[in-house]
């Protein structure tokens, strides 16, 4: 009969691809990792890696075992923590995922205040441009920019935002103001991310049917350079108005085209779907959510 520990070994060797590493992470010899591994393929009958002399791949039949895996452990964790809360304070740590242009909303001012309030809770906070596999990677909240569909997740709509063109009072000195924002595609130096398919978003602000040019823009692979570049005057951006309100506010950055107005994009809160949530994360989404939620 298999063991948690078992399953707790085989979950670590998937999730650093490792024996070596999961053996130090588990702290135990890489032997009885191996051990513990051949016992549990032999209990299933199931080969659950390939092996080589220098590496090591789970197979197709792994990779389902695994996910069950996961959601056994958690249901275990889950049982465990339930008779933690109902006996102590709200602690541990809770790991939040961000894009870039998150980390200048009033969001880390929040979250600063709910460590203020609840001292022995402590955050990990990770930065990516893109969906993380939230559950696997084991973050408690993820936030991020429009519409998200995994049935695994729930998502609570935050706010809205908006793309805003941009620029610096010292570049449109230099240069001719646009009229249009057509004008700043043909004349004009955009700073463009590569993560995100602005062109796509400027094609239905602008009606346009064919792709756009745009050649000559500046292209960057993250959001916190694209905003020191506008602000250096290095050219014209289309960044979101919630990461940018105090600078326009300020004149540091001029609104251009006011008038015209970007499809909506909803910021969202993303966590597991489970049967249990420990006390640590229903306090922070529900500080979040009487903030917030729409």
């Amino acid at each position: 009969m298999t063991s948690f520990s078992e399953y707790r070994t085989f979950c670590k060797i998937v999730e650093l691809n490792s024996v070596t590493e999961a053996a130090n992470a588990l702290h135990k010899s890489p032997s009885a990792v191996s051990k513990q591994l051949s016992k549990l393929e032999s209990s299933l009958s199931v080969q659950l890696f390939d092996r080589s002399t220098k590496t090591i791949t789970i197979t197709a039949l792994g990779e389902k075992f695994y996910h069950q895996c996961k959601a056994i452990l958690q249901s275990v964790s889950d049982a465990e923590q339930v008779l933690k809360d109902d006996t102590t304070a709200a602690s541990g740590k809770l790991v939040l995922s961000f894009p870039e242009v998150l980390l200048r909303t009033p969001l880390i001012k929040l979250i600063t205040e709910f460590s203020g309030l609840y001292r022995d809770i402590h955050f990990e906070l990770r930065v990516s441009n893109t969906l993380d596999n939230i559950i696997e990677e084991g973050i408690d909240f993820a936030f991020r920019i429009g519409k998200i569909e995994n049935s695994r997740l729930t998502a609570n709509t935050l706010f809205p935002a908006h793309l805003v063109c941009v620029a610096s009072p010292e570049y449109l000195n230099e240069f001719t103001t646009p009229t249009s924002f057509s004008d700043v595609i043909d004349q004009h130096k955009m700073l463009l991310p590569t993560y995100v398919n602005i062109r796509e978003k400027i094609n239905q602000l602008l009606n346009h049917t064919e792709a756009i040019s745009l050649q000559d823009a500046h292209l960057m692979n993250s959001e916190t350079a694209i905003f020191d570049a506008v602000m250096q005057g290095m050219g014209v951006a289309a960044l979101l108005d919630i990461s940018i309100q105090p600078q326009i506010d300020s004149g540091e950055l001029i609104h251009l085209f006011p008038e015209l107005t970007f499809p909506r994009q909803d910021v969202c809160m993303l966590y597991h779907n489970r049967d249990y949530m420990p006390k640590k994360m229903r306090l922070f989404k529900q500080y979040i959510k009487q903030e917030y939620l729409l």
